[in-house]
């Protein structure tokens, strides 16, 4: 349970633990630093999760989501934004692994998010300022 608490901390955002027969999520305490959510305000259906990903990156979302289980894949990336309690967008990456019955057909989905605005914006800069040089 220690090396547990001590990975969740070291994710520096949040697990989460989605078992898709029951259609509910289990996410750890890292939800709250990441967007401002305390455990026990956030229900547990993967919905809630699903309504604060920015309009623009839901459909692209869903896609991959789609085309992994389609293709059974085990592990599962993306970047897209969710929306803080504040109300301001943030850039997080998901990393999963998928779990699947003898049949292929999707049973679990473990995995993690994090935040990466400062990478993002770090990267937006580096884009302007070579989209600078390139107009002298």
């Amino acid at each position: 349970e220690e090396r547990f608490r001590i990975a969740l901390d070291a994710v520096g955002g949040h697990i989460f633990d989605w078992d898709l027969r029951r259609g509910s999520v289990w996410r750890s305490p890292g939800l709250a630093p990441l967007i401002g959510y305390r455990e026990e305000e956030i229900p547990t259906e993967n919905s809630w999760w699903l309504e604060r990903v920015h309009p623009d990156d839901r459909a692209e979302q869903n896609r991959i989501g789609r085309e992994a289980v389609s293709r059974r894949q085990a592990q599962l990336q993306s970047e897209y934004r969710v929306r803080h309690r504040d109300g301001h967008w943030i850039w997080v990456r998901s990393a999963s692994r998928l779990f699947y019955d003898a049949e292929g057909r999707p049973l679990r989905v473990l995995g993690c998010s994090f935040g990466i605005d400062d990478r993002r914006r770090a990267e937006e800069a580096q884009r302007r300022a070579f989209a600078r040089v390139e107009l002298v």
